[in-house]
């Protein structure tokens, strides 16, 4: 084999590996516009609303519908064929809420929303079956004004 037909065939391989690299990497945001999409009717879809709103043909929809559902992202239900999201959607999306620190996220809009109406504001979050209130910053403590006494 000569030198050239090496190298040119070195080049073919390479080139063949990163068209398999972007084939995969299209594969991944195809699936993930799906998902969004999915997400956004909030319920169930049917395949023909899925495609049209991921500008996707049917056959293609279909097609990745279909791995979405061997990995559990998806669930299509029996007895009318939509299509929803499924356990492992829900369990990214817990995931995901789950690192938001909630606290931190409301301390700067509760402490514009108190100066904006000048009243003491209360951040109370539900976890686990209790009630947390992160102590508010010393700035925002409630201010107290005495009581006008009527006259009789």
């Amino acid at each position: 084999m000569s030198r050239v037909s090496a190298t040119a065939q070195a080049r073919s391989a390479k080139t063949a590996q990163s068209d398999g690299r972007r084939q995969s990497v299209r594969a991944v945001a195809i699936g993930a516009s799906l998902l969004s999409t999915l997400g956004k009717f909030g319920g169930d879809a049917t395949l023909s609303e899925l495609a049209a709103a991921a500008h996707l043909p049917l056959s293609k929809a279909h097609r990745y519908l279909r791995a979405l559902i061997g990995s559990a992202f998806v669930e299509q239900d029996a007895a009318t064929g939509n299509y929803r999201l499924g356990s492992e959607a829900l369990a990214l999306g817990l995931a995901a809420l789950a690192g938001i620190d909630l606290v931190a996220l409301a301390t700067p809009l509760i402490a514009a929303l108190s100066a904006l109406v000048n009243e003491t504001i209360v951040l109370s979050i539900w976890a686990n079956h209790c009630r947390y209130s992160p102590r508010p910053p010393a700035s925002s403590l409630p201010r107290t004004f005495p009581r006008r006494r009527s006259r009789p």
